[in-house]
Order: C-alpha cells, then sequence, then structure tokens
C-alpha cells in the first residue's frame, strides 16, 4: 500500500510541476528505478544453524523497484532533504543433506525446505552542501554531507518438514530503526552527462549497515534523466536471538525527472 501510494505522489509530481513554476534556488529530483540484487551470508535464529544463503538455503536473485525524492534549497542553515525506498524480498528451495534448525524448529534432511527473506528499507536523510567546493569548481564538484534515519523491516521465515510434520513454518519479524552517517558527490561535467555516488554507514556493538551506490545519469533532455548505476549494500544484526551477516549487490536502472 505504502509503495502505491508513494508512486502515485511521483506521478503526480512529476506530470503537474513544469520547469516553469519552479521556486528559484529549489532543485527537486524523483527517480523511480528496478534494482537486481545477488544475497550472499548469513542467517541464524535462536541459535540455530548459521545458514548460508546460497550453499544451504539456495536464495535467488531477485529484482525489486525502489524509488527516491530528493530536495536541496538555497536556505541557509535548514539541511536539504531525501526519501529513499528500497524493498528487497529473495526466495529459494533447498534439498540438503543435513537438518536446518532456525528458531526452536529442526527442519528435517532430503525434505524441501522453503525460505523467504525480506529487508524493506525506508530512509530519510537530511544533509547540507558544501558551498566552497562546489563554488571552487564552479558547479562541476557538488558535495553532501549529514545523516540517514533508516527503519528497516526484517522478515525472515522457512517452511518445512519437521518430525515427519509437513509444511510447518516458523518466521521472525524484526523492526529495527539505524541512525547512518551520509556522504554524496555529484559530478557535472557537461550539461548532458553527470556521475554520482553515496555512502551510508554506521556500526555500533554487533549491529551495522554499510551501503554504497555509484551511477552515470545520461540527460537526453529537459527535465528527464536515465540512470545506470551499481549498488551494494551489508547489513550485520545480532539482537533479539537473531544474527544476520548478509549482503547484497547488483546493477540498477532507474528513470526520473528533476526540476
Amino acid at each position: 500500500m505504502f509503495k502505491k501510494v508513494f508512486y502515485v505522489f511521483c506521478l503526480l509530481a512529476v506530470t503537474s510541476v513544469p520547469r516553469a513554476y519552479a521556486l528559484p534556488g529549489l532543485d527537486i529530483s524523483l527517480n523511480v528505478g528496478s534494482t537486481t540484487r545477488a544475497p550472499a551470508g548469513t542467517l541464524q535464529y535462536m541459535g540455530g544453524t548459521n545458514a548460508d544463503l546460497k550453499d544451504t538455503l539456495n536464495l535467488d536473485n531477485h529484482t525489486d523497484t525502489a524509488a527516491q525524492l530528493k530536495v536541496k534549497h538555497a536556505i541557509p542553515i535548514i539541511p536539504n532533504f531525501y526519501f529513499h525506498y528500497l524493498p528487497m524480498s529473495f526466495s529459494g528451495d533447498k534439498t540438503g543433506a543435513t537438518p536446518v534448525t532456525y528458531g526452536g524448529q529442526t527442519f528435517s534432511a532430503n525434505t524441501n525446505l522453503h525460505t523467504e527473506l525480506k529487508l524493506d528499507a525506508i530512509d530519510i536523510g537530511l544533509f547540507y552542501d558544501i558551498p566552497i567546493i562546489k563554488t571552487a569548481t564552479a558547479g562541476i564538484l557538488d558535495p553532501e554531507i549529514g545523516i540517514n534515519i533508516r527503519s528497516l523491516s526484517f522478515s525472515g521465515k522457512m517452511t518445512g518438514t519437521v518430525a515427519g510434520t509437513a509444511n510447518t513454518t516458523q518466521e521472525k519479524t524484526a523492526s529495527v530503526p539505524v541512525p547512518m552517517l551520509y556522504a554524496g558527490l555529484g559530478i557535472y561535467p557537461i550539461k548532458l552527462l553527470s556521475f554520482n555516488a553515496q555512502a551510508k554507514t554506521l556500526s555500533v556493538g554487533g549491529n551495522g549497515i554499510t551501503e554504497w551506490s555509484a551511477e552515470m545519469a545520461i540527460h537526453p533532455m529537459p527535465l528527464f534523466f536515465v540512470a545506470l548505476g551499481y549498488s551494494a549494500q551489508k547489513i550485520t544484526l545480532d539482537t533479539d536471538n537473531l544474527k544476520t551477516d548478509i549482503n547484497f549487490s547488483g546493477p540498477y536502472v532507474a528513470l526520473g525527472v528533476g526540476f
């Protein structure tokens, strides 16, 4: 539901605000993209099997849709902001030679084990430009620094045979707010081409998230752009009997509008 509402908002914004009506000193960009990610790492719940996402659970690569709204202005002191929505979901089936224990349930060997893993991230970022660098480079370099607040929703579910009973399900869900540091860099060598890189990170105790992306954007006509990039993310959790050491990475393509 949330994703549908956000996409409708993006569509209305794109179709109802022509460039002529954009406020002076205000830059707004909206983009919706598709990213294909390959999962790697391990998952463990309640001291059970430290299950490898590929070798033990056979999770497949998956393509998800992401969206971002970014607003930059010329008002001193007040930070710029962005809103980023990135859902991630993976599933897999595996018939293994050894049993898998997850959340106190031991799934039998030599029977099918179905796994579903979801990690949905909603980011709200507050950031500032570094105007001295932008001015010194005549607008070619545009660095940004700030903070990112992430709401991470985790769901890990396994379904299989336990003690002869088929279709037994064990699921773990968690919602974790994560404050992170943010840094970005825009490079604008010519009017029709730009490069952008972003990094977000924080590590506290046994919990940590690091994410980075780099992209090239082509601006074939006023307002619109196409971005091609690559992103990677590492999520380490050790909370509420849940342990993860998960990596996701892959290419993405996005269509956007800026005014």
